[in-house]
């Protein structure tokens, strides 16, 4: 599933934060299948470079359209893995 949101972010990359604004519903899903991705597939998503742009693009149009849960992974996502072992969250 995490190829889905590379062809997402592509296809619809400019109009993104909009259309997630535009209908709650879109905003919801969004926000679960994102969440859920990114705690299953996290290093994955990390390492693949096309990947990393896609959930960037996707969790910068959540933010944008006001999502406070697409903020707190986009933050997690921005800090780099060595940061996190430094600070002992990550083991």
């Amino acid at each position: 599933m995490p190829g889905a949101f590379a062809l997402m972010a592509e296809k619809f990359a400019d109009q993104l934060g909009e259309a997630i604004a535009a209908d709650g519903d879109v905003k919801f899903h969004l926000e679960a299948l994102v969440s859920r991705v990114l705690f299953e597939n996290v290093f994955k998503v990390r390492r693949a470079q096309r990947l990393r742009g896609s959930m960037m693009v996707i969790l910068d149009a959540l933010v944008q359209s006001g999502s406070s849960i697409g903020f707190q992974p986009r933050d997690d996502y921005v800090t780099p893995t060595a940061n996190a072992r430094d600070r002992g969250t990550l083991r």
